[in-house]
């Protein structure tokens, strides 16, 4: 793919199109005038991009408009109306179907649970061949009347046989100790549980549920000897899975060979 380049500055430079960014106060404009100072400065078209929030297609679209008019037809908005958009209205009512009834793990797109612009927006990109910001599929999933929420998750329903096990082990200590076995207590912003009594690992992993759920922490379900964990860096979060078995484990729709790790990025 050809790089992206300034061809004629029309007597700009990066320091002063920075400080015309700081005079714009209407944040599409001001985002042009961004990318084509980032690609003057020497970034690739890729980068600005993902720096702009935009693809690379309208990151090449706005260097051209500099190039061949400057500041002033780079910030022209005049557009016809009725401009033709992006997506059929088939496509729309697509991708909104997609969303309400089914899950990038489902269609093995991705091992999340839920939808989010960056997996639609790559999704489109392969189906549809049409590249489309982040920012714009999120005004047409408003128009669609959907609005982004944070995933939730529902714990499964806990084990009659094992609650009534855990009963017993309650009463067992009730009994025979005159000190809970198991407390919690306020610690600054946070809480501490304290074990100390000889119990057993399905009421640990009843109090586990308990506190992941009370306290909404971030957790998946995985099969037995199989360990996930997220990890969020600077490019993305990342999904590690460790089979720590001898057999033959799967996770979503990864399969996982004895002592397997595998590292997919979210």
């Amino acid at each position: 793919m050809k790089r992206l380049c300034i061809t004629n500055d029309h007597g700009w430079t990066p320091r002063t199109l920075r400080k015309q960014e700081r005079k714009i106060k209407n944040t599409l404009l001001r985002q042009r005038v961004m990318a084509v100072r980032l690609v003057m400065e020497g970034y690739l078209g890729k980068e600005v991009s993902s720096m702009v929030n935009v693809c690379r297609q309208t990151v090449s679209h706005y260097v051209s408009l500099f190039n061949e008019g400057g500041l002033e037809l780079l910030l022209h908005r005049d557009f016809a109306p009725g401009r033709e958009p992006f997506l059929t209205e088939e496509q729309q009512e697509e991708i909104k179907q997609l969303v309400l009834t089914t899950t990038p793990v489902e269609l093995g797109w991705d091992v999340a649970s839920a939808w989010n612009t960056k997996l639609l927006q790559s999704y489109v990109e392969k189906h549809f061949g049409v590249c489309i910001s982040r920012e714009a599929l999120r005004k047409l999933l408003h128009r669609k009347g959907l609005s982004w929420t944070r995933p939730t998750y529902t714990l499964a329903k806990g084990n009659p046989d094992r609650q009534k096990n855990f009963e017993k082990q309650i009463d067992f200590i009730k009994k025979f100790y005159p000190l809970a076995a198991i407390t919690e207590n306020e610690y600054g912003d946070g809480n501490v549980y304290y074990i100390g009594g000889g119990i057993d690992d399905d009421v640990l992993n009843d109090l586990a549920k308990e506190i992941v759920q009370k306290h909404h922490i971030w957790h998946v379900e995985s099969d037995e000897g199989v360990e996930v964990y997220r990890r969020v860096c600077d490019d993305g979060e990342y999904m590690f899975i460790l089979n720590y078995t001898d057999q033959e484990k799967r996770f979503h729709n990864l399969t996982l060979k004895p002592y397997d790790s595998q590292i997919v990025k979210i």
